[in-house]
């Protein structure tokens, strides 16, 4: 044990651990790597004793969810499932803290990328609801490892992809605190990825060294998408089927509806545009929340807590495609509005759009990989 921290209603206990890694094959080790240390700080933390109104699941709306029990007089035990949200109520603000580590400009897409959120609050009377500061520097006080505290930290190492830790109430489903992690190889993701389906129609895109504008906006749509989770939606794998490989071609239907209905779908880029059209305007690129999003929100924090608020809030989309919710399918797919990756409510016209972006690649790449300053 290296210290035992007391902070905020925690304990926090930092301590160094080691492993030694094997592989072995029929009762024979046959590999055996260095011993690998790592620091890890365990926390205890106390939750505050206060009334929360819980909010029923409706599996109609996309949330996270917790289990609680109810104990009636009669001696019955009722399982039931509250969904997770932030006590909004006495709040100003929900505060992120952007590590000053990520640069300027990886910074300001972050902070781009939680404020999208902020017009979906507005419709129901939160206005300007999340608020981004750097980490600040003269704060003895602040601490990342605050479970209470919302922070956006870049993490070294050769991860690829946006991760978060939420920490929830389990009795109640209240979110207490978010923890957002930007990987180290963020950047190698994006080229192995994403590049794959905008280089033909995004020039930034073209060639191992990518724009740092453009992995900016990639970086924005991504924690734009990873938020949706840390307010309490669950990901809506039908959110980029919404809308016709037509709709999703038209310049004035995109500048006012963006690409997807939910930005908590696994879609980043618009896989119908085609060289030429993001000079002509059309949305290449997820910069907004969608109507789903506007709509799971309003669900989940409306001021009015009734019963008969949400279901009426439901029923009136009821039909509608841009408000169809559907987890992601787990083995053999039977619902062809819910295929990972996959954009439009066409699939065969979706297959036919991504080959074109991957025979572009193909005819370029080795062209690309000859400058000499790729590394070897």
């Amino acid at each position: 044990i290296m210290s035992i921290d007391n902070f905020c209603s925690t304990i926090g206990v930092r301590k160094e651990t080691s492993f030694t890694l094997t592989l072995s094959m029929m009762g024979f080790e046959v590999l055996r790597k260095p011993v690998f240390s790592a620091e890890i700080i365990s926390s205890f933390t106390l939750v505050p004793e206060k009334e929360v109104v819980i909010r029923d699941v409706d599996d109609r709306v996309g949330t996270r969810k917790v289990g609680y029990k109810i104990y009636s007089q009669d001696g019955a035990i009722r399982d039931r499932q509250a969904a997770c949200r932030w006590d909004l109520s006495g709040r100003e603000y929900l505060t992120f803290y952007v590590d000053t580590l990520l640069g300027p400009s990886w910074s300001e897409a972050v902070k781009r990328g939680l404020e999208a959120w902020n017009p979906a609050f507005e419709r129901i009377g939160y206005k300007n609801l999340i608020k981004v500061l750097p980490y600040p520097a003269d704060d003895p006080s602040f601490r990342v490892d605050n479970p209470y505290q919302n922070v956006v930290t870049y993490v070294q190492g050769a991860g690829r992809s946006l991760t978060a830790n939420i920490f929830t109430d389990k009795s109640t489903g209240e979110i207490m605190g978010v923890r957002i992690m930007v990987p180290g190889n963020l950047v190698g993701g994006i080229r192995w990825t994403n590049a794959f389906d905008a280089c033909d129609v995004d020039p930034r895109f073209q060639g191992y060294h990518i724009a740092d504008d453009a992995i900016c906006d990639v970086l924005a749509a991504r924690v734009m998408s990873l938020m949706g989770c840390c307010l309490g939606l669950e990901r809506n794998h039908a959110g980029s089927h919404a809308w016709s490989p037509q709709q999703l071609s038209d310049v004035e239907f995109t500048q006012a509806n963006g690409i997807t209905a939910s930005v908590t779908d696994d879609v980043i880029f618009n896989t119908f545009a085609r060289p030429g059209d993001k000079e002509r305007g059309l949305v290449t690129i997820v910069d907004r929340v969608g109507p789903y999003d506007e709509y799971a929100i309003e669900w989940l924090y409306s001021h009015d807590e009734s019963k008969e608020m949400r279901d009426s809030l439901i029923e009136s989309h009821a039909g509608d495609p841009v408000y169809f919710f559907a987890y992601r399918q787990r083995g053999t797919v039977s619902d062809p509005r819910v295929i990972d990756n996959m954009l439009g409510n066409d699939p065969i016209a979706y297959a036919k759009a991504a080959l074109s972006h991957y025979h572009f690649v193909a005819e370029n790449a080795a062209e690309w990989l000859m400058d000499d300053s790729v590394p070897q």
